[in-house]
């Protein structure tokens, strides 16, 4: 693949990473059941998915459904961490997930993954603990659990977007579907109260937080690697602290600002590390060249 389909897909990646990290300050302006603003936000998902592929026709079948199961279990986990440990733990926990894509990818797929991916993985993990240090605590050690399973299950759904073969956004439809039918059955229990502020808010997450950001990820998933996926996808964690942050005047301290600097440090230059290398190569065969013509 060329460098430069190499690279749109990068940013097609780092673009879904920014629309998830605008969930957390978007949520601040919808004060209803977890369960039923997902059903909210999948029924807007499922519109722009459809417009996106043209057709709303979905075909469930072995390659589809779990897709779409690793997906909505990623996020049904995820939620039911945050209220049973704190978020830093969650967030933390959840993004072990390069961890079990290498475990996975090693045992299971039988593919070696590269060193040097391994050591920016665990430098960007290092940067995301310093960010959450100050919030890390032991925690309820069920939620944990969970935290740790939801990051098993986004470590498999980016692994099953990458070798798949399956368009992301038709399992993303029946992921939509998923979570509209779960807040269905939520609904007699869950009492909304939607105001202009809150249904504009759902508007917002469908659309720029759930929709586009499938698009995107369907459109650079095939192109990387699971692994890669999951170390731009850390932009996420690191940016939506920062929104909420600045839509309540509370910033983030010194060490979680040097967490946030390495993980941003390490993601950029190992997003230039291949043009970096090969420049490297060029100047030492320009050297070697030189001084073979001196000899």
């Amino acid at each position: 693949m060329k460098e430069g389909e190499v690279a749109k897909a990068k940013l097609c990646i780092a673009g879904t990473a920014f629309g998830y990290s605008l969930m957390g300050v978007t949520l601040k302006f919808i004060p209803c059941n977890p369960f039923l603003i997902s059903g909210m936000e999948k029924a807007i998902c499922l519109i722009l998915l459809g417009l996106s592929r043209k057709s709303c026709r979905i075909h469930f079948n072995r390659k589809t459904i779990p897709g779409a199961v690793f997906m909505y279990m990623c996020s049904i986990l995820f939620v039911t961490a945050s209220q049973m440990t704190t978020a830093a733990n969650t967030i933390i926990l959840q993004y072990t997930n390069p961890i079990f894509i290498i475990i996975i990818s090693h045992f299971f797929l039988h593919k070696k993954t590269d060193k040097k991916d391994i050591i920016f993985t665990i430098v960007m993990m290092c940067g995301m603990i310093l960010f959450f240090m100050d919030d890390v605590s032991v925690g309820n050690m069920v939620g944990n659990v969970i935290a740790i399973l939801s990051g098993v299950a986004m470590a498999l759904s980016n692994m099953y977007a990458h070798y798949s073969g399956v368009d992301v956004r038709e399992y993303g439809m029946i992921n939509c579907l998923i979570a509209i039918a779960v807040a269905v059955i939520v609904v007699p229990f869950a009492h909304p109260q939607l105001t202009a502020v809150s249904g504009t808010a759902i508007l917002f997450y469908g659309i720029f937080c759930s929709g586009i950001p499938m698009v995107l990820m369907a459109k650079g998933a095939p192109h990387i690697k699971p692994l890669g996926i999951s170390m731009i996808l850390m932009i996420e964690p690191i940016f939506g602290p920062i929104w909420v942050a600045l839509a309540v005047k509370e910033f983030p301290g010194k060490i979680a600002m040097v967490g946030a600097g390495i993980v941003l440090l390490a993601l950029i230059v190992n997003g230039l590390y291949p043009m970096l290398l090969d420049k490297a190569r060029r100047i030492m065969g320009t050297r070697i060249k030189t001084k073979e013509r001196m000899h």
